[in-house]
């Protein structure tokens, strides 16, 4: 888990330099203690299931070195770290496999006329970092090309059930706009989402940002539209194509609810939004003159502090224990599998298989990372079940275990408990 913590830490600082550089110093500071605080990002930098994080940074850095290099007039080297990570996105998480492409695309469109008089006075600037971009993706390329890179997208693809073009198209519609439903952002996130079978991509109870946030992202995104500054328009762009774009990570998957994990490079735009309003509330809270109103503000907004801060301590407090018998389990977080398949290895020749029986999710990949391709013979189902001449043995879930004792005759070997 360390890896993908330090990258959370990273993002925090990228980001207050990815907001300086659409808006300024202090939305950046702004944006840093926001996504800082996020459930969204904090959660997900606790554990690793995939590389969401290295994701999420090497979009925010590119993103920024582009806008440094136009901000410089285009200066070369800025470009150049631009597209290396850039290209670094295509090895990390495979939402971005869908997302990166179509990012890329829409910064080409919106920068067209500032690349075509690059590309028309000094095309040396575009064609080495382009160049350098296509020499550190061709790996991936052939990667994709020989099917490999699609295995991960094979087990999650869109629901193979659904054959009609028009309940496909009906599908992606809905569950697009959920994931813009404040209910997923604000109030009930990934798990309590309604039809969301997994408890572990967001905090129960909580959703993805803060309630207290979501009146401050609605006044950044009508000030964001509002916008008219003419030195403003790209960056509002990027904001919004950001908006736009990240939902598809689950909506063109089998997903049948907005996941937390496939669309994170969401945190980034709903962070910046966010962080946008707040200044804003700020700048015109400065800027009253009725020093009453200024007064009864300030009471209120210390009096909000402290109710919310009294609430996430009840929850610390009273909540916490309760809530690792919500976030266990097949759905949830596992526990046992590294103790299983060390078992495993310290039988391994006193058994003809070993076998997983049940509930775990994702059985193989726990056996070939915890075994290290040592373990012999080690299934996640039992590949001989007829054959009562062959030793086994077989690790069983509590929760399967009255299903196990009808199949098998078993003698009891070894109990593992978990640390809840």
């Amino acid at each position: 888990r360390l890896p993908q913590a330090i990258l959370g830490v990273v993002i925090v600082f990228s980001m207050y330099f990815f907001a300086k550089e659409l808006f300024n110093e202090k939305i950046g500071l702004i944006s840093a203690f926001v996504i800082a605080t996020a459930p969204w990002h904090v959660h997900l930098s606790r554990f690793t299931i995939e590389s969401h994080n290295a994701f999420l940074l090497s979009i925010v850095l590119g993103t920024t070195f582009l806008l440094v290099s136009f901000r410089k007039n285009w200066e070369m080297k800025f470009l150049i770290f631009a597209s290396i990570t850039f290209a670094v996105a295509f090895y990390t998480y495979f939402a971005t496999r869908i997302f990166t492409p179509l990012y890329l695309l829409g910064l080409g469109l919106i920068f067209r006329h500032e690349l075509s008089k690059l590309i028309r006075s000094t095309i040396r600037t575009i064609i080495i970092p382009v160049t350098i971009f296509i020499v550190l993706t061709l790996p991936f390329i052939f990667h994709m090309s020989s099917g490999k890179g699609l295995l991960r997208y094979q087990q999650v693809a869109i629901d193979k059930e659904i054959s009609s073009p028009s309940s496909l198209a009906e599908k992606a519609y809905k569950l697009y706009f959920k994931h813009y439903h404040p209910d997923f952002i604000f109030f009930k996130g990934d798990s309590d989402f309604d039809g969301q079978l997994s408890n572990r991509h967001s905090v129960n109870g909580l959703g993805l940002f803060y309630k207290w946030q979501l009146p401050f992202w609605v006044l950044g995104v009508l000030f964001l539209l509002l916008e008219k500054n003419h030195n403003f328009i790209h960056k509002k762009w990027i904001i919004l194509l950001m908006l736009l774009l990240f939902p598809l990570g689950s909506v063109l998957s089998d997903a049948k609810t907005p996941y937390a994990t496939r669309s994170i490079i969401g945190v980034v735009p709903y962070t910046l939004i966010t962080a946008y309003g707040l200044h804003i509330a700020l700048k015109r809270l400065t800027k009253l003159k009725n020093q009453i109103v200024k007064i009864m503000l300030r009471t209120l907004a210390v009096i909000l502090v402290a109710f919310i801060a009294s609430l996430f301590l009840n929850r610390f407090l009273n909540l916490y224990q309760a809530y690792i018998n919500r976030a266990y389990g097949y759905i949830g977080f596992q526990y046992g599998a590294k103790q299983i398949v060390n078992y495993f290895l310290e039988n391994n020749d006193k058994f003809q298989l070993k076998i997983i029986y049940s509930g775990f999710d994702g059985t193989d990949a726990l056996l070939n990372f915890y075994g290290l391709e040592n373990c012999k013979n080690c299934y996640k189902f039992d590949p001989k079940t007829c054959k009562s001449d062959v030793t086994k043995l077989i690790a069983v879930s509590v929760d399967n275990k009255s299903g196990f004792d009808k199949s098998y005759k078993a003698t009891l070997k070894e109990v593992i408990f978990y640390p809840n």
